[in-house]
């Protein structure tokens, strides 16, 4: 009888095998296919609109005939979420959609459970786990000696060593006995026991199979299910979604799904002068990895981002209920079946135990419905402890330097779409480089500063005069008959502007002369438990510009100062929307160096926190005459209360030592009472009469750690009257 030799792990074998099923189920599968496919059209695909969060809107429409089947073509693993998008933009002239069917998804382990086939969805499928599948299955075996075709049941399947055939094996293998040579070849036999319909009992051996069919057509749709579930590409294989009803005429459908990000690259041409103006060209890079090329398609680009979440639909669920059963387990067996009442009792399994609800062996995932993907960061809010703490005054109003900035322009909704001219067209796996954008920009080529003394970066002041927003993307920079260099834009609106440095300035240089700051206090204001003092403070600098280039050079330099201010004595004043600083603009003439100075003056604010506030500070400020007389009477009220705080403040800080000293002391005594023996508080049988002194000194440090803490007690009750006390007097000057 032949033997069975390599069928048992050999991949190509299980793949003809159920190749072999899927065809051997339905009669005439090739025509029926075929059919089939005369009948079902796909519906065109009209529009596509892609999204910068990785969705793309597909919307379908077509006319439809009242004999003809169309299907929406969508990959199996994009099918949840066409399910949670799905839309009806045209129901058709005639008759109606009733609803859209489709072939249910499983997750690898279920549909290798539902086939009989191991579960664990890693583990190869081998000859012997498809014939295990088919136990208790009706089948039809062809035979390699004869011909002979069987049909029954299979009973069993079992692999046994075949002793004969490695012995043969161990004869051929003339190397066999030379030492350090290998283990003999432990050779398998695979049987299968085979019920026939007439009632016969047979032993096939698997080796003569030629073909094995099961009558049931139902096992082998499961395991084609099986077969597309455990297919590598399985996620990308169309999953035809069919309309239901009768519908006829134009219909039209709309539905998202997963799509390669689109992003965008810019080219800037500046004009020889570098005063004249740019020209931006944009370019998208789009990409189709489904296998359906887009013929003649509307293609939008959104730059936009809008939420989308992934959430599982087309697989089905299945809920965990409880298994509710008689307090005494009945047995389905009959009892005199020739076994013991214990066996009978093993047969009831808890086979249906209650689940988490985890969804093992139906496919899960993580994520939560709603909210932004998006995070903000936390806004900072300084103690009541902070001194010095400098911003821009709410009070005192200089100017705005923010104002130079232009207004923003105006859109309709979240979103700006950039629509493709004409039909698009993009075969199927491919990706397309396509223009966006072609406008003239306003933009100056400029010497760039991070700060005086700081290196020259070559710039450009680039203004969004497009009139519409650009989406962010890298920029290279064309001039002077060549490459400039390259940079990014982030998103910017209408109007906005940047300054985007692509290189080192070589010839420019902004060195620091002099700086003189003065400070003159205007006004005081007290809110959320902080002293506010109001103040101007006017910089005047003088700056040493060199230009060594042979051409006339613009500086713009960044300044580490207070939107709320003015600046004089520079030839324009900026603004850096993207940093939040003003800049100084110098025009600096070729081949040539000079002395600039200018002023800035910031209206600022010092707010001090009222547990930070001592008589020192309050006395300075009482002797400021430029601040107004009745602000200046009612901080001379609340100086004694401040002093008052300020003690208790010593008297809090003297109590919280003394508290921790008496810790320190008491945790290092029970210490050493450990180690005699003695324990915490008395004396133990190993301690003796040494310990005795330690107790004493134990139970001293007891006490004073008590009185310590009802110190600390009291003087945080007696802080907190004296900041009543305070924010009392204070509160008389108002927040402004």
């Amino acid at each position: 009888m032949p033997r069975l030799r390599s069928f048992g792990s050999s991949s190509l074998v299980s793949f003809l095998l159920l190749a072999s099923l899927g065809c051997a189920c339905t009669p005439e599968p090739e025509s029926a296919h075929k059919a089939a496919a005369a009948r079902t059209q796909p519906l065109p695909l009209r529009t596509l609109r892609l999204y910068e969060t990785g969705v793309g809107y597909f919307e379908r429409s077509g006319t439809i005939g009242e004999k003809t089947i169309t299907s929406l073509p969508v990959p199996a693993g994009h099918l949840d979420d066409a399910l949670k998008s799905l839309v009806v933009l045209n129901g058709g002239g005639g008759g109606q959609v009733t609803g859209v069917a489709f072939a249910s998804s499983v997750t690898r382990a279920t549909a290798r459970a539902r086939a009989g086939l191991p579960a664990d969805g890693d583990q190869p499928i081998g000859f012997k786990d498809l014939l295990v599948s088919m136990k208790g299955e009706v089948v039809t075996v062809s035979m390699r000696r004869d011909g002979k075709i069987v049909q029954g049941r299979i009973v069993e399947v079992t692999e046994e060593l075949d002793e004969a055939a490695a012995r043969a094996h161990a004869m051929r293998d003339t190397k066999g006995e030379k030492e350090g040579a290998s283990k003999p070849l432990e050779l398998k036999r695979l049987t299968v026991t085979l019920l026939t319909d007439r009632g016969e009992v047979m032993l096939v051996d698997a080796q003569d199979i030629v073909k094995i069919r099961p009558v049931d057509g139902a096992f082998a749709s499961r395991l084609d299910a099986a077969i597309d579930a455990l297919s590598t590409r399985s996620a990308q294989n169309a999953r035809s979604l069919q309309l239901l009803g009768n519908a006829h005429g134009k219909v039209t459908f709309g539905y998202i799904a997963e799509t390669p990000i689109w992003r965008t690259t810019y080219r800037l041409v500046v004009a020889p002068s570098g005063k004249d103006g740019a020209q931006l060209q944009g370019w998208a890079l789009v990409h189709n990895d489904t296998d359906e090329p887009w013929q003649g398609i509307r293609l939008e680009l959104v730059n936009g981002e809008p939420d989308s979440f992934l959430f599982p639909l087309a697989a089905p669920r299945y809920a965990r209920r409880t298994l509710i059963h008689p307090e005494t387990p009945l047995s389905t067996m009959a009892q005199l079946q020739g076994t013991t009442a214990d066996a009978l009792w093993g047969d009831n399994l808890d086979a249906t135990a209650s689940g988490s609800g985890s969804g093992q062996g139906y496919g899960s995932g993580s994520g939560r419905i709603g909210g932004s993907h998006q995070t903000r960061a936390p806004s900072v809010r300084m103690g009541a402890t902070q001194l010095n703490e400098v911003g821009a005054s709410s009070v005192l109003s200089v100017g705005n330097l923010a104002d130079l900035a232009p207004a923003q322009g105006v859109e309709n909704g979240a979103l700006f779409v950039f629509t493709m001219p004409g039909a698009f067209v993009l075969d199927a796996h491919s990706s397309a480089l396509v223009p966006i954008l072609d406008k003239p920009v306003k933009t100056e080529n400029i010497a760039f500063f991070a700060s005086a003394g700081g290196t020259a970066r070559a710039a450009v002041r680039f203004v969004n005069t497009t009139g519409q927003t650009l989406p962010a993307g890298t920029l290279a920079v064309f001039g002077a008959g060549g490459f400039a260099g390259e940079t990014a834009l982030d998103r910017l609106k209408p109007g906005d502007r940047r300054f985007l440095q692509v290189g080192n300035d070589l010839d420019a240089e902004v060195t620091t002369k002099t700086s003189d700051r003065g400070e003159e206090s205007k006004r005081l204001t007290f809110r959320n438990s902080r002293l506010e003092e109001h103040f101007l403070a006017t910089t005047k600098q003088t700056w040493e510009l060199e230009n060594r280039g042979g051409a006339a050079r613009t500086f713009y330099v960044a300044l580490s100062a207070e939107k709320n201010a003015t600046v004089t004595g520079t030839d324009r004043v900026d603004f850096d929307e993207a940093t939040s600083h003003p800049i100084v603009v110098f025009d600096a003439p070729s081949k040539s160096k000079a002395l600039r100075t200018f002023v800035v003056t910031e209206g600022l604010s010092r707010a001090t926190g009222i547990d930070a506030l001592t008589g020192k500070h309050v006395r300075e400020l009482l002797a400021k005459t430029t601040i107004p007389a009745a602000e200046l009477a009612i901080l001379a009220q609340a100086e004694p209360r401040v002093r008052a705080l300020e003690a208790e403040h010593a008297k809090a800080a003297e109590a919280e030592k003394v508290a921790a000293t008496a810790q320190g002391d008491l945790e290092r005594l029970r210490e050493h009472m450990k180690a005699l023996g003695g324990g915490e508080k008395g004396a133990g049988a190993g301690g003796g009469t040494a310990a005795a002194p330690l107790v004493k000194r134990v139970l001293e440090a007891e006490d004073l750690l008590q009185s310590a803490r009802k110190s600390k007690e009291a003087t945080a009750k007696e802080l907190e009257k004296k900041r009543d006390a305070v924010r009392e007097i204070l509160g008389k000057l108002g927040a402004r």
